[in-house]
């Protein structure tokens, strides 16, 4: 994998593409990383780029004018990447985060699964950063997340990021299903919450699939301690992915939510959902 250093033409501030009747979770997004060294069994991105090489954009002086005229107020800083990837450049992200001080009433979130994404701290992020991190079930991250840091060790970072100011969130998505998830979930939360103050964003989401992805991922199982422990059924969505069914879906969201409920959370989002789903989970 070659890191290619080009120029970005286009704008920097992008919609995230979604169905119009779901909920995104995330609406904007500025990418000046693309490509990821992880390996994760369901990823979208091995179905949205093309390209194996990691691509970074220098030119991030255009951001600044792009900021300074949207009127969006929170953008994801790691769509195409993952946000520890920031680490790897600290000369990219120092100014970076010289651009983003300068506003300070919008913000900004980088997402991780790896715990050297806590290098950035020597970069002093503005606090309109937003940490937050993917924690998938225990088994899912040591079996499917290849490269990645294990579920406790994602939560560990979390904490030092809270200790140091900043504000946290855990986003669970995708929420993988298989023989004995409820229990790993509840010694997540159990851990978080003993680790964690608050969560600033909590965010859901069931696993969906594109279909280049989805073979892909059956076999990674197939291959793992995994064989034969998933659990629900796939069925084919109107947003042309495979997902679980619908009311599986809602009593799942509903378990999850009961299970995080020992945690101090201010906000629940839900990814790439109906957004029926959502209200028939929060009513």
């Amino acid at each position: 994998m070659k890191v290619l250093n080009k120029i970005n033409k286009g704008n920097f501030i992008k919609k995230f593409t979604s169905h119009p009747d779901y909920e995104a979770g995330c609406y904007f997004q500025i990418d000046i990383i693309e490509g990821c060294p992880y390996d994760c069994g369901y990823c979208f991105l091995k179905h949205y780029l093309k390209n194996p090489d990691i691509i970074v954009y220098d030119n991030l002086e255009k951001i600044q004018k792009e900021l300074a005229s949207t009127k969006a107020n929170y953008i994801n800083l790691s769509v195409t990447t993952d946000g520890s990837m920031l680490s790897l450049f600290p000369g990219l992200s120092r100014k970076l985060f010289d651009i983003l001080r300068k506003f300070p009433n919008k913000y900004f979130e980088i997402r991780f699964k790896h715990k050297k994404v806590m290098k950035l701290l020597e970069l002093d992020p503005p606090k309109n950063v937003i940490f937050t991190s993917t924690i998938s079930g225990i088994t899912i991250a040591d079996k499917l997340e290849i490269g990645t840091s294990s579920t406790i060790e994602r939560i560990d970072a979390l904490s030092i990021f809270e200790n140091s100011g900043y504000k946290i969130g855990i986003i669970m998505d995708p929420i993988i299903l298989y023989e004995g998830w409820k229990e790993e979930y509840g010694k997540i939360f159990s851990i978080a919450n003993k680790k964690l103050s608050r969560l600033w964003r909590f965010g859901v989401g069931l696993l969906r699939l594109e279909r280049s992805i989805f073979p892909i991922f059956l076999e990674r199982i197939n291959n793992s301690v995994l064989k034969g422990k998933l659990l629900g059924e796939f069925t084919h969505g109107d947003d042309n992915k495979y997902r679980y069914y619908y009311n599986y879906r809602i009593n799942t969201y509903k378990t999850v939510l009961k299970l995080a409920s020992v945690m101090n959370i201010e906000n629940i989002l839900f990814y790439m959902e109906k957004k029926d789903v959502k209200r028939q989970v929060l009513s």
